[in-house]
């Protein structure tokens, strides 16, 4: 039998056999319906199955110690799952996968995880895991196909082109006269358009998704999902959502709508139209089976796996083996779920959950806080003795407003007409002491205490700072091996399902284009190896920030000193797991984006600091080099030394020689002095000398003018006297 063969699979052939197997695993599932219920219950505060109040005014209170407990331990386990930056990680199995390791990681933690809730998907299975054994996580791709009603107004032709395809639908068109004189010159004809549209749109959608542990079939006695001959889920979806998921929309109206009807909906009857029938009949709910099963079809002996996707068929359509419609049927590799647990249970196929450890406990811390409450009613309202005769209006001691009097006839003293039936021993401190002590045998029993919600040692009171270390330390432990148990195998086993599935859903020329940390990154799932490692990052979280923050603070400051002692490229520490250790500091602060405070270092230009410190001397040589240098240092300083010396001295001597050039100088300007008033007495001398000389020459001057006037006068008067 060929491989097409065998995916054809004849309803008659199988049906009765697949039926079944389902409907054991859906007994064994029923079975233990009851349980969850009640866990359920309990978490919600409803203990009105165990333990009914049958007397009117009797205390309803609950006491919640499952729901305390699970809300001390989820935020350290979310906060150490989902409080790094890549919650999961792909690992290269060589070194051609490295690139594709970083590629599917990167989609995986930045596209996949916030776009498709998966956070959410895995926050409901470790609920489920801790309240009813087991959750159970699913990874799938669904391809839907949405109508997408869209509205234009008033756009023109040249807009109206390209929307309209052989997958739209034109709901309304009304067309009006172009008004543009441009567009009008070249097409007169042309009109504007007003339009709904209905398309058609196929999107396919890879996640993690939580499936009801009430939903879930396994086979009786199978320790695993691989182990079992059937696994698969019952659900009740809408008859429009298996068509848009692609089954044949003719099989889908044959299946019987479920008796599981939701809110709003109505068993279709002949009281409505054919239209209004197709429309009620789109929204009806239908129980369907998807489960993957172990058949030999080939008789080769060896059992495969197939998935089957079946309902039941209407009654007006045929029973027995025609009873069932099949939707689908594939052989396949795997079935695509996942176990998680938070505490493994040996040789079964669910955990243990916390709700086995405490449900005893809050029964018994149940009864004795409604025995508490009671007594302190009691105490404070104690039962009346009334004689009604002896007051002036009975109904008063029964109905009377608070603190109003009560009025007895004349002559009546009170005690007479009213009295104390019984007067009831107030026990209530004795009933909480004993709910203490409950308390304290459930935290030995889960070991789960406050430190396990990150309570710090300083907080608990009354308690030496050793000893509470060593409380909280135990606290954090039983957090840290849940949170161990879950990564390390339900959450880890869907995240390499996931790959899988990735992998295998994209065809070879499909390219996704996504914004990552700021920059835009072209994904080729196509290429990537479904069969790399996966390792979900967990280590820190499990206590308190400040526990965090000092274990990483402890590691940064060796790197620090393994650094400076043996330099940046050494066999120790890398670049790469220095900003590790930096960026996972960041991340317990509790700061949203590691890129806005460091940046992670770029491999080539690591490696050219690296090579360019490579040409530097070797720490040996730079010893030396550095003995060399202080030697110098230490010349230089001697050398400084008498240089200031030989200056000192030399100064010294220009000092005294300075000195000395003053006194002689002052000498010579003394003498100089002195000299000058000689030369000047003797000018002075020499002056009044020349005066008088000039004197004399002038008087002898005159006098010879005088006697040559004479003479002349005589002349004159002579030649006067002989003419």
């Amino acid at each position: 039998m060929s491989d097409n063969d065998a995916l054809k699979i004849k309803e008659s052939d199988i049906t009765r056999y697949i039926h079944r197997l389902v409907k054991d695993a859906t007994s064994y599932l029923e079975e233990t319906t009851g349980d969850r219920e009640r866990a359920w219950n309990y978490y919600r505060g409803d203990m009105s199955e165990d333990i009914p109040v049958n007397q009117g005014g009797r205390s309803k209170a609950v006491s919640r110690d499952l729901r305390n407990i699970v809300k001390k331990l989820m935020p350290s386990i979310m906060r150490t799952i989902f409080g790094g930056e890549k919650i999961v990680e792909y690992l290269p199995r060589s070194q051609e996968d490295e690139e594709m390791a970083e590629q599917a990681t990167d989609y995986v933690n930045c596209v996949l995880m916030p776009e498709e809730s998966i956070e959410d998907e895995i926050y409901d299975a470790i609920m489920d895991a801790l309240i009813i054994k087991t959750g159970i996580l699913k990874w799938s791709a669904y391809q839907y196909t949405q109508s997408q009603i869209s509205t234009y107004e008033n756009i023109s032709e040249f807009d109206l082109l390209g929307l309209t395809d052989s997958d739209s639908e034109v709901l309304e068109h009304e067309t009006t006269e172009e008004t543009d004189p441009t567009v009008l010159l070249m097409y007169p004809d042309a009109m504007r358009h007003s339009l709904t549209l209905r398309t058609k749109v196929e999107e396919t959608k890879p996640c993690i998704e939580c499936i009801n542990r009430g939903d879930f079939l396994i086979s009786e006695g199978a320790t695993s999902i691989e182990d079992a001959v059937i696994v698969g889920e019952r659900s009740f979806p809408t008859r429009s959502e298996l068509i848009s998921m692609g089954y044949d929309k003719e099989q889908v109206g044959d299946l019987a709508q479920s008796n599981n009807l939701s809110s709003g909906q109505e068993e279709v009857s002949g009281d409505y139209t054919s239209d209004q029938y197709e429309t009620m009949k789109a929204t009806q709910t239908v129980e369907v089976y998807e489960v993957y099963v172990k058949i030999d079809l080939d008789d080769d002996g060896i059992a495969e796996l197939y998935r089957v996707v079946y309902g039941e068929r209407g009654a007006e359509k045929g029973s027995g083996a025609a009873g069932y419609v099949i939707l689908g049927q594939e052989l396949v590799s795997e079935a695509p779920y996942a176990e998680v647990v938070a505490e493994r249970s040996p040789h079964e196929f669910d955990g243990h959950s916390i709700y086995e450890d405490v449900a005893e406990i809050q029964r018994v811390k149940t009864v004795l806080l409604r025995g508490a409450l009671d007594n302190t009613y009691a105490v404070n309202n104690p039962q009346k003795v009334v004689s009604a005769e002896l007051l002036a209006n009975p109904s008063e001691a029964f109905n009377g407003e608070w603190m109003k009097p009560i009025l007895t006839k004349r002559g009546v003293l009170p005690a007479e007409a009213i009295g104390v039936y019984d007067v009831v021993p107030f026990i209530a401190p004795k009933a909480i002491e004993m709910m203490n002590y409950m308390d304290e045998v459930a935290k030995e029993r889960t070991g789960i205490s406050d430190a396990s919600g990150g309570l710090q040692p300083d907080q608990i009171s009354n308690v030496n700072n050793g000893v509470a270390m060593l409380a909280a330390e135990s606290g954090i432990a039983q957090a840290e091996m849940m949170v161990r148990t879950l990564s390390r195998g339900g959450i880890k086993k869907a995240f390499s399902g996931l790959l899988r599935l990735i992998v295998g859903h994209f065809e070879d020329e499909n390219v996704i284009s996504s914004k990552v940390r700021g920059e835009w990154k072209d994904f080729k799932p196509s290429s990537w190896n479904p069969e790399m490692y996966c390792k979900v990052n967990i280590g820190l979280g499990g206590g308190t920030k400040e526990r965090d923050m000092s274990a990483l603070s402890m590691v940064l400051e060796l790197q620090e000193k393994l650094l400076a002692s043996f330099g940046a490229d050494n066999p120790y520490v890398k670049p790469d797991q220095l900003y590790n250790a930096i960026s996972k500091m960041i991340e317990t602060a509790g700061l949203s984006s590691v890129e806005q405070f460091i940046t992670n270092p770029d491999p080539q230009e690591i490696e050219a600091r690296l090579a360019q410190e490579a040409e530097q001397p070797s720490p040996e040589e730079q010893k030396v080099q550095g003995q060399i240098e202080i030697q110098q240092a230490k010349l230089q300083n001697d050398m400084a030394k008498e240089e200031m010396k030989i200056t000192a001295n030399r100064d010294k001597e220009k000092a005294q020689m300075d000195a000395d050039l003053v006194v002689k100088q002052a000498e010579i300007d003394a003498n100089t002095i002195a000299n000058t008033e000689e030369r000047e007495l003797d000018r002075e001398k020499m002056a009044q000398e020349m005066l008088m000389q000039e004197e004399e020459f002038a008087q002898q001057e005159k006098l010879q003018e005088n006697e040559h006037n004479f003479e002349l006068g005589k002349a004159a008067v002579d030649g006067l006297t002989n003419g």
